[in-house]
């Protein structure tokens, strides 16, 4: 582990020259990520409080701490030296234990309140609101922003967990065309091995032939030698010769026949025979394909199962956005948080082989079609076979949260982390008025990371 002295330093490094912020126009970015400039929210606690405040603007911060020491706010034009947003954590008792102390008690839920400066003429904000200070033309609110639920989520198992889906058979017909491929190879080279065996037979029948014309030939010229009697004595012993061999050519090729056809008759019954072995074996190895990828199979959903059943979610309803149910899925085994505004879908991840800090998130725009905590199950299991389940390098990172102190010396209040935002704003406002619907909302979820760091 890294020493404190030089954690802090670390993380000042980072926050100056590593943050980054996308505010291109990206073909198929949403509007609203559309950037034009950035903000920078510092957050701070209040000694003995578990409170975190987050403020709009580093100045805005300072201001706090010079006014709040007399326990109260003073109101300042644009609502500058004001916090935006308040996090409270709210505890219950543990029913499982008896004792009361107050390790004993449980985070359930989070509220998170928001700060709002209007006009002495205007109507509260909402039903539910808190006058924290007024002056003669304005009233500082605190309402309520919103209640995150926490709560674990249970997985129940798919009527299709133990189907081999298409990434299976895709491997069984790989195996099977192999097969089948091998087979014809064979086919092929028993056809080649008949033709030549065929060809053999008639050579020999020619050169045979050949052998008898010549033999014939040459005793014709040595009876010519001999007297009248003798040379049809021995004319007809050569007709009845030739009579004999033609005999035994014809038995002999009758007999190479026979055995062609028997042959060729064996060589059909061992190509039946292969092809019955052959489609034993593409059984028994398609058998054997599909037994281990169903293995597979079922492994792999047992650790989407294992890992779906760690994961926690949060949600929560902000009355006056359009964005709600906003929903925070979070996995304790990968640090890693996704967060649906709508139809779009954002990330909170670090950085796992940083040696240098690891409590720095990146904030990211996820592309449509990318894997995500928010696919269903069948979905998450395909795209862990195929492989495809991790980060996307080329998501658009929108935002920075780090936990930073610049404070040298402790203090009634202290600053504890930063959040580092793209905003779509033409005019800055360094207090609590005029800021981005996006701005706040994204706002209050670098809450909640502060706050799980924080518990972990």
């Amino acid at each position: 582990m890294l020493s404190g002295a030089v954690k802090k330093y670390a993380s000042t490094y980072i926050n100056n020259e590593n943050l980054h912020i996308d505010k291109g126009m990206h073909v198929g970015v949403p509007e609203l990520l559309h950037f034009t400039t950035e903000r920078k929210m510092p957050m701070a606690k209040i000694f003995g409080s578990d409170s975190t405040y987050l403020f709009s603007s580093v100045q805005s911060l300072d201001m706090f701490k010079n006014t709040k020491r007399n326990d109260g706010y003073k109101i300042e034009e644009d609502g500058i030296g004001i916090p935006l947003l308040k996090l409270e954590p709210k505890k219950v008792k543990d029913k499982t234990s008896g004792n009361p102390s107050e390790n004993d008690k449980q985070i359930t839920s989070y509220d998170i309140f928001k700060y709002e400066l209007k006009h002495i003429s205007e109507s509260p904000p909402y039903d539910m609101h808190d006058i924290v200070a007024k002056d003669d033309t304005s009233i500082l609110y605190k309402v309520l922003f919103g209640t995150v639920i926490k709560e674990k989520k249970n997985i129940t198992d798919t009527s299709d967990d133990l189907n081999i889906n298409e990434v299976t058979k895709d491997a069984v017909k790989h195996d099977q065309k192999q097969l089948k491929k091998k087979l014809k190879e064979l086919e092929t080279q028993k056809k080649l091995d008949e033709k030549a065996l065929y060809k053999q037979h008639k050579l020999d029948a020619k050169r045979q032939k050949e052998q008898i014309k010549l033999q014939i030939k040459l005793e014709k010229e040595e009876a010519k030698t001999l007297d009248r009697k003798e040379r049809r004595a021995l004319e007809k012993e050569i007709k009845l010769k030739k009579e004999d061999m033609e005999r035994t050519l014809k038995a002999e090729n009758k007999k190479k026949k026979e055995e062609e056809k028997n042959k060729k008759k064996e060589l059909s019954l061992e190509k039946k025979q292969q092809r019955y072995e052959d489609k034993m074996n593409k059984e028994s190895k398609t058998s054997k394909a599909e037994k281990n990828l169903l293995s597979r199979h079922k492994k792999n959903i047992s650790n989407i199962k294992e890992e779906r059943n760690k994961e926690t979610v949060y949600t929560c309803n902000f009355g006056q956005y359009a964005y709600n149910p906003v929903e925070i899925r979070r996995r304790s085994k990968t640090r890693r948080l996704d967060t649906r505004l709508g139809d779009n879908i954002f990330r909170w991840t670090i950085d796992s082989n940083s040696l240098i800090d690891d409590k720095h998130y990146e904030l990211c725009y996820i592309w449509p079609g990318a894997p995500t905590l928010f696919d269903s199950f069948n979905v998450e299991l395909q795209n862990y076979e195929n492989r495809t389940a991790g980060l996307n390098d080329t998501n658009l990172i929108i935002g920075h949260y780090t936990e930073k102190n610049n404070d040298i010396l402790p203090s009634y209040i202290q600053m504890t982390g930063e959040f580092y935002v793209g905003e779509k704003n033409t005019s800055i406002s360094l207090g609590i008025t005029n800021i981005p619907a996006l701005t706040v909302l994204l706002a209050s979820e670098s809450l909640l990371v502060h706050q799980f760091e924080i518990e972990r």
